[in-house]
């Protein structure tokens, strides 16, 4: 079964960044079946730029930070029904095959899967650092050393 997929981009004040990960998302492979730009009050000419962008679907805002800009999405996504929402921030921009790669993995146990985000000028590194995993196969949230009194 098919299953739609929403692209979300948050943005703010990052033209440049925006049109490329507009263009990486738009280079799929598996095609999106419709992507969403929450505009968080952008003032350097992408409202502009997203004018000229008819097949791209845009929500103007107040600038309300990420959380509020993937608050709009969601909300979106679901009043017009989609089966999946793939968020990202202006910065990224996605390999051909990602949205195959996610999309392939889904199964009924999962209610989120999320790409891993390689550092852009070290691309082995991950841009954020894996937490560490304890014997019990758990995170290692904060690792407190303790003195032990005798």
């Amino acid at each position: 079964m098919n299953k739609n997929v929403l692209a979300l981009v948050v943005t703010h004040n990052r033209l440049n960044y925006l049109k490329r990960c507009l263009k990486y998302i738009e280079s799929q492979e598996r095609k999106v079946d419709q992507i969403l730009v929450i505009n968080n009050a952008s003032t350097d000419g992408t409202s502009n730029y997203l004018k000229t962008k008819k097949h791209i679907k845009v929500i103007n805002q107040d600038n309300l930070g990420s959380a509020g800009g993937w608050h709009s999405g969601i909300r979106f996504a679901l009043q017009n029904h989609f089966d999946y929402i793939w968020m990202m921030d202006d910065d990224g921009f996605p390999d051909t095959k990602s949205l195959k790669i996610l999309i392939d993995s889904i199964t009924n146990k999962h209610s989120c899967i999320s790409s891993v985000v390689v550092n852009e000028e070290k691309r082995n590194l991950l841009l954020f650092p894996m937490p560490k995993i304890n014997k019990y196969g758990n995170p290692k949230i904060f690792s407190l050393f303790r003195k032990v009194r005798r």
